[in-house]
Formats: structure tokens, C-alpha cells, sequence
């Protein structure tokens, strides 16, 4: 059986994690629309399309994620569904780096503007790596929680907890957005 804080802390980081996502590409749509149509894994014709049913889907799943927070249990189609949205984010990569195309902007960054690097944070086998594993961590809620009763000190607990892995995934990301912007650096020095 899981943990219900398990649950509580899965639940809120997806929560958290796709609603900031899907407000970053609504934030600037004209970016993400040139970024969904630089994968060429969608015929061209679709990819407006996509460009606004993506970020609804992450505003809609972490709408999901955090209604599951406070009820304790997860529509098994949430986690599922979850999963399966970032399983094609890392089939989507996966497939532009068997190209040669290492050079896109994954689109995943949060950041406001291309200023924290020269290019964007690029495709690489580090971004499939990380779609994988949270993947994974989106189906731990299927398992079925304990009915333990959660305490005060659980409550903060879990808000700590969630910030450490909010900070665990922005420093990864920010190792791999330095990782680019270097990597333009060195590409124009040599």
C-alpha cells in the first residue's frame, strides 16, 4: 500500500508541474507553435492545432493533479494519461535525435525568453532520460494508499517535499540549459 503523503506529493509536483508548463506555452504560443512545428513529427497542417491542445491538456491534467491532492485518490485514467503525454514528449525527442536533430529548442523550459541561453534548452538523450523517469512517477499513484490519517506535520511536510523535488527538476533543468548555452559558446569561439 502507498503512503497517502506519497500520494499527496505525486500528486501536487504533477499538479504544479503541468500547470506551470501549460501556462509557459500559452504565455508565449507564437514560440511554441515555431517549436512544435521545428520537431516535423506532425504534418504542418496540424501543428496550430497542437500548439494550443498541448498546453490545454497540461493546464487540464494538473488541474486534475491538484483536485487529486485533497481527495486522496486519482482517476486511474489521470496517471495513465500522464504518462502517456510525456512518454510521447520523450518519443518526440528521441525521434528528432535519431535525425541529427539535436539542435531545437525542447520547449520545455520555463524560462521567459531565449536570454538564459543562446538557443533554448536543446534536445538531448538527458531530456528522454527525464520524460522516462517521470513517466514512471505518474503511475505511482495507481498503486492503491493506505488509509492512514494524515497529520499537521504531514501537511508541512509535503510542502517541503514538493519543493525539494520542484528544485530537484529546475536545477536538472538549468544543468541542461547551461549545457547548451556552453555549448554555443564553444561553437563560436571555435
Amino acid at each position: 500500500m502507498l503512503d497517502p503523503q506519497i500520494f499527496r506529493c505525486v500528486a501536487l509536483s504533477f499538479g504544479l508541474l503541468f500547470i506551470l508548463a501549460g501556462a509557459h506555452k500559452f504565455g508565449d504560443r507564437a514560440r511554441f507553435t515555431a517549436i512544435v512545428s521545428e520537431y516535423r513529427v506532425l504534418p504542418p497542417h496540424l501543428v496550430p492545432a497542437a500548439a494550443v491542445l498541448v498546453p490545454l491538456m497540461e493546464l487540464f491534467a494538473g488541474s486534475l493533479w491538484m483536485v487529486s491532492v485533497f481527495s486522496l485518490q486519482a482517476a486511474t485514467v489521470l496517471p495513465l494519461a500522464s504518462s502517456a503525454l510525456l512518454l510521447i514528449y520523450g518519443l518526440s525527442i528521441a525521434i528528432n535525435l535519431a535525425r541529427g536533430r539535436s539542435h531545437i529548442d525542447c520547449g520545455c523550459s520555463f524560462a521567459s525568453s531565449h536570454s538564459d541561453s543562446a538557443r533554448g534548452q536543446l534536445l538531448s538523450v538527458w531530456l528522454v532520460a527525464r520524460n522516462l523517469l517521470l513517466a514512471c512517477l505518474a503511475l505511482v499513484p495507481l498503486l492503491a494508499a493506505s488509509g492512514r490519517n494524515l497529520t499537521m506535520m504531514d501537511h508541512g511536510l509535503l510542502i517541503l517535499t514538493t519543493l525539494t523535488a520542484l528544485l530537484y527538476y529546475a536545477a536538472f533543468n538549468q544543468l541542461l540549459l547551461n549545457r547548451g548555452a556552453i555549448a554555443s559558446w564553444r561553437e563560436a569561439r571555435g
